[in-house]
């Protein structure tokens, strides 16, 4: 009997003298009180740590996009293979303590809140857009001044003369991973400590050796989106000394994130392996074609992870970037391979407009017209060869939605009701999708692919953004799925499986559904929280500190979606 048990026979026994009814209980039936209590006992430590790691069910739709390189060299334990230019003076952040055990993280259905909570949690989840959109902005002006200082601007989007492209890149299937021969020891500025490398290998233990049964000439074979996340001993496939599209509010190395663990998780499908991209292999494929990103800051976010990855085998140089550096074109010299990024965060046409609210305040309102696709991508689709869009957290705030360009209602018309109707924005959400996966193949020049990526899920725990939410774990799982990231993903699957179901046989392959929704919600621990801002526990920050748990430090799981989306397209690479 434990110490525990003990104490609590030793509570029955003393209650049993005090009482005066105390031959009631006998010798066996205080043994048999006692037992009943620590089998209680017991089932509850049993069913909390079953709940603890209890995550939402893999979805069996998807489709994904871009892959990318590993390093050359795997991890060892006690050897310095990753690198990064992280400064921790001045921390004193401790990490939470980790999970005990290294089990597989499954696919398991995991409850999700209450259709109540669905509008109160767009309302805020809108709120941490905007906060974070703000900080994007300003910190795509300061990350990339350096880097892009030689761009031009639209009216004269000439090569950079300066830039000496690479010897020709030639290499065997992409899917390989095989190493591109580059040393970047030598680009590494700062060796991960100790306490890091020790955090790392604590969760290392060898996964399935699987056979990749995927091939163009069998796609399907295996369903990539049922699986699990279990440990892998591999550094990631690039650093922030390695690569330098990182933004400085995803850096979470640089900014001071003392754990290292979230790094060393893959994605183990059940009936295959997900292998890395050879990014020298990859661009040897795509030579002469364009992939084109459009979205919001979450697309931009999976655009620069696989920007990192390619970059591990060639520096592209860029072509073209707005004056607001949310439209930027790369190019990769040797194999003249164009990889851009477009803002449009409701992939449909959208106007801002002043409205005057009740009590005299003025509003700026977006008027999302749900049957106009929007410019900003679609004049950009003509001539891609793969085009991937996504749209989610915007449309949780206060908007007029139209179509054929009258009002038909809006979301949040709270002192604004003389002009807008309230009707939520899920229908008007559902039908511009539709529209948008129904017109893009009717773009004039456009023969591509279509890959439409699933909403991205948050893990703001104990509160929101502005109220104390934050996001401390280091290890997978444990978060609950909120109902209004299973409502957006239904939608999402709904419309997808309507339009492709009236496709001919020639076009519905064009169309693809990436669907990260499920595998990216076990990822709670892969957030920069607090390490979106350098240093956030130093003298120089102080009282209240912005936590992103909506986000994806890099690198990180982020990079995933890209291994996942060159598997999608096996099809569309090697045609």
């Amino acid at each position: 009997m434990g110490p525990g048990q003990q104490t609590i026979s030793g509570d029955v026994e003393k209650l049993a003298r005090s009482s005066p009814g105390r031959d009631f209980l006998s010798m066996d039936k205080r043994k048999l009180v006692t037992g009943a209590l620590c089998v209680s006992f017991l089932t509850l430590v049993i069913v909390s740590y079953y709940m603890y790691f209890e995550t939402p069910a893999t979805s069996t739709e998807a489709m994904v996009f871009l892959q990318e390189k590993p390093f050359p060299n795997s991890l060892e334990e006690g050897t310095n293979t990753s690198s990064f230019n992280s400064d921790t003076n001045g921390s004193d952040f401790q990490v939470q303590p980790t999970v005990e055990g290294t089990e597989n993280l499954t696919d398991t259905n995991n409850p999700v809140t209450g259709p109540a909570e669905a509008i109160t949690e767009a309302d805020a989840l809108v709120k941490d857009t905007d906060a974070s959109e703000q900080e994007e902005t300003k910190g795509d002006s300061e990350t990339t001044t350096d880097s892009l200082s030689s761009i031009s601007v639209e009216s004269s989007p000439q090569v950079d003369a300066t830039v000496e492209p690479p010897t020709e890149l030639e290499g065997p299937n992409f899917l390989t991973g095989s190493s591109i021969g580059n040393d970047t020891s030598k680009q590494n500025e700062d060796d991960l400590s100790d306490t890091e490398r020790s955090d790392s290998s604590g969760i290392a233990m060898e996964s399935p050796q699987l056979t990749n049964i995927t091939s163009p000439e069998n796609p399907g074979a295996c369903d990539l989106f049922e699986g699990s996340w279990v440990p892998d001993t591999r550094p990631p496939q690039y650093t922030n000394s390695t690569c330098k599209f990182i933004q400085g509010h995803q850096d979470c190395m640089k900014n001071g994130r003392p754990d290292t663990g979230y790094l060393h998780w893959k994605w183990q499908p059940y009936e295959c392996d997900l292998p890395r991209i050879d990014a020298r292999a990859f661009l040897s494929t795509m030579r002469g074609r364009s992939v084109v990103f459009a979205g919001d800051s979450i697309s931009r976010n999976q655009f620069q992870s696989l920007l990192c990855i390619l970059s591990q085998a060639e520096m592209p140089f860029p072509k073209y970037q707005s004056p607001d550096y949310k439209n930027i074109v790369y190019v990769f010299p040797s194999t003249n391979f164009t990889f851009t990024i477009r803002w449009s965060p409701f992939l449909v046409h959208v106007e801002e407009k002043q409205v005057t609210r009740s009590d005299n305040e003025t509003i700026t309102v977006p008027y999302i017209h749900i049957d106009e696709l929007d410019k900003t991508w679609a004049d950009y689709a003509r001539g891609a060869d793969i085009l991937q869009l996504s749209t989610g957290q915007w449309w949780f705030q206060r908007a007029l939605f139209l179509q054929g360009g009258q009002p038909i209602g809006g979301h949040t018309c709270d002192g604004w009701e003389t002009e807008c109707k309230e009707i939520g924005f899920f229908d008007a959400y559902r039908t511009a999708i539709r529209n948008v996966l129904q017109g893009i193949l009717s773009i004039p020049g456009f023969t591509g692919t279509v890959v439409f990526r699933s909403f991205s899920p948050d893990h703001f725990e104990n509160g929101r953004w502005d109220n104390g939410g934050e996001c401390v774990r280091t290890t997978p799982g444990g978060v609950a799925m909120l109902y209004v990231t299973k409502w957006m993903l239904d939608i999402q699957k709904e419309v997808f499986q309507n339009v492709t179901g009236t496709l001919n046989a020639a076009d519905k392959p064009r169309i693809k559904l990436l669907n990260v929704t499920n595998i990216a919600q076990f990822r709670a621990d892969a957030h920069p929280n607090v390490y979106r801002t350098f240093q956030p526990y130093s003298k120089e920050h102080q009282g209240f500190i912005q936590k992103d748990c909506l986000h994806w430090c890099l690198p990180g799981s982020i990079d995933t979606w890209n291994d996942l989306l060159v598997q999608l397209l096996q099809d569309v690479i090697h045609r």
